[in-house]
């Protein structure tokens, strides 16, 4: 069994890339990925994309709802601010 705190450690050592520098090109096309999202600094969101990570966070910064889930509790309020 992995161990998570090590996981969890690596995770958040990661590059950070902000929405607003959206479509950045150190995010891996057609690859899958987890990813955190933070807000001032907390922690608020974490999702992952099973084939294309790229294409995953696009669809969180288009503000698109089609059934985002991402867009619906945390886009309308702490992303797009409506």
């Amino acid at each position: 069994m992995p161990n998570l705190k090590q996981l969890w450690d690596e995770l958040n050592q990661q590059p950070v890339h902000r929405f607003a520098d959206w479509p950045n090109r150190d995010v891996p096309k057609g690859k899958p990925g987890v990813y955190l999202i933070y807000h001032e600094g907390r922690w608020i969101y974490i999702g992952m994309s099973f084939k294309n990570l790229q294409s995953r966070l696009s669809s969180h910064v288009s503000g698109r709802r089609s059934g985002d889930q991402f867009c619906v509790y945390v886009s309308d309020r702490f992303v797009m601010k409506i």
